[in-house]
């Protein structure tokens, strides 16, 4: 699983509050019924060069 945290300086553009109520409105639909375990969060620059894109590890395993 992926999950993207960015300011609006990454956006390529705003969202019309259409576009954002729309979003709200799928989101408070959709029917999850799946759990998930974080095991690992990474700190990652928007850059292209997968060699150099983690900044960071953190594990929360606890090994």
């Amino acid at each position: 699983m992926h999950i993207s945290l960015a300011n609006i300086n990454f956006s390529k553009r705003d969202w019309s509050n259409e576009e954002f109520a729309e979003a709200c409105r799928a989101i408070s639909e959709a029917k999850f019924h799946s759990k998930a375990e974080i095991i690992q969060i990474q700190l990652w620059q928007p850059i292209n060069d997968k060699t150099k894109m983690v900044i960071r590890d953190f594990n929360l395993t606890g090994n």
